[in-house]
């Protein structure tokens, strides 16, 4: 008596094309085999004649900046933003530009100074906060074309 290939069990009749337990395929002396056709599977890398096989790497996904961050930074400390989004030197200036300009005027026109400065001082602190968002407004677009960072 035949024996299933796949589950062991004894095949009663001769003449039976699939095991009753499992329904697999039997092939007996006189039925045809089973035949495969060889099937072309092309390799997941494209040879190279030198025998250098190449394995790519996985890219890593980049992290974003979120703008509303680098405009609320910038809001609470000078330049905090611009560092956030990835220009330290900017960030760094701008705190450098701020400062010296203040201390510059109350030690040149005292309390007077100061008032008279504000305006600039105000204007600095408008431009610093629309450029820490577009910052990193930018730096999000780069990496969404280009999948690295831009600086």
């Amino acid at each position: 008596m035949p024996f299933c290939s796949r589950c062991g069990s004894q095949v009663g009749m001769a003449g039976e094309a699939f095991c009753s337990i499992c329904g697999t395929p039997l092939v007996t002396a006189d039925s045809p085999a089973l035949t495969l056709q060889p099937v072309y599977v092309p390799p997941l890398y494209a040879p190279d004649p030198r025998g250098v096989h190449y394995v790519p790497q996985m890219i890593v996904p980049m992290r974003m900046k979120n703008t509303t961050i680098a405009t609320v930074l910038s809001i609470f400390i000078v330049g905090a933003g611009q560092i956030y989004a990835g220009r330290v030197a900017r960030g760094l200036g701008t705190i450098a530009l701020v400062s010296l300009v203040g201390v510059a005027a109350y030690l040149t026109f005292s309390l007077l100074g100061l008032l008279l400065v504000i305006p600039f001082i105000v204007g600095i602190f408008a431009w610093q906060v629309y450029d820490a968002y577009a910052l990193a407004k930018k730096y999000n677009e780069h990496i969404r074309i280009h999948a690295r960072p831009p600086w």
